[in-house]
């Protein structure tokens, strides 16, 4: 029997993320226990997931990597933006609390995409745990910094990223997400399960720098639903893939 791999919870912190304008994320509630990792679920350019038991409950815990500013520093020169803007906008742990915030106020949290349940804040140590997982890379800055994470439903591995009679909902999804600001922009069947988006690390939410030229968020819908109708039309009744199931469907 695999020994437990068990790491203390951080205290419970009530300040809601990103500390700036616009959608926030509120803290996981948990009692400042222990949380327990079974299992790497998927790794992707901006983190692993992992199945974790928090107070008796499972789920599906995103841990990101540490973002850095100078690639989004370079492209956006010409905004003289501060670095407090680039990182609250573009880190992609910032960019799905900010998404699962603005669902969460329009109640369609768990519909349009997996149930978010909130961020939690991991110390150092977790990085030795995450190893064991062979989860190694965090592009670490600072020996100190708390490691993120965001808590979403884990939804069961037999159900399928989606089929082809769910395609209709999770076009529509995708326009009622847009008239609310949300852009997934990363739209690939890796990042669905069951016919609902589970990750939004890649995503623009309003208010947004990227949204707010004129035409941006028209542009920005057509170009999603442009990735949407590629995805879908690479799919047939009797494919294969309406059945597979992708381990990195919560990651990107």
């Amino acid at each position: 029997m695999r020994d437990k791999v068990i790491l203390d919870l951080l205290e419970f912190s009530e300040e809601p993320l990103p500390n700036v304008k616009g959608p926030k994320l509120d803290p996981f509630p948990h009692n400042g226990g222990h949380i327990e990792f079974l299992r790497l679920l998927g790794a992707g350019e901006h983190g692993y997931v992992f199945e974790v038991i928090i107070e008796s409950h499972r789920y599906a815990l995103k841990m990101f990597k540490f973002y850095n500013p100078i690639g989004h520093q370079q492209q956006l020169s010409i905004l003289n933006l501060s670095d407090n803007d680039i990182i609250h906008q573009f880190d992609p742990f910032f960019a799905e609390c900010r998404a699962f915030g603005r669902l969460k106020e329009y109640g369609m949290d768990g519909d349009a995409a997996v149930h978010c349940y909130g961020y939690i804040k991991l110390p150092p140590a977790f990085e030795s745990i995450a190893t064991r997982f062979r989860a190694v890379i965090w592009d670490r800055v600072s020996e100190s910094r708390p490691f993120r994470g965001i808590v979403k439903e884990l939804v069961s591995p037999e159900v399928p990223c989606f089929t082809s009679q769910m395609t209709i909902k999770m076009k529509a999804d995708l326009l009622k997400l847009s008239k609310i600001g949300v852009f997934a922009r990363d739209i690939r069947k890796e990042n669905y399960r069951g016919g609902r988006l589970t990750d939004f690390s890649a995503s623009w939410t309003w208010p947004h720098v990227m949204l707010s030229f004129k035409g941006r968020d028209a542009h920005a819908r057509e170009v999603q639903e442009d990735l949407f109708d590629e995805m879908t039309q690479e799919m047939t009744p009797t494919s294969s893939t309406e059945s597979k199931v992708f381990d990195r469907s919560v990651i990107e």
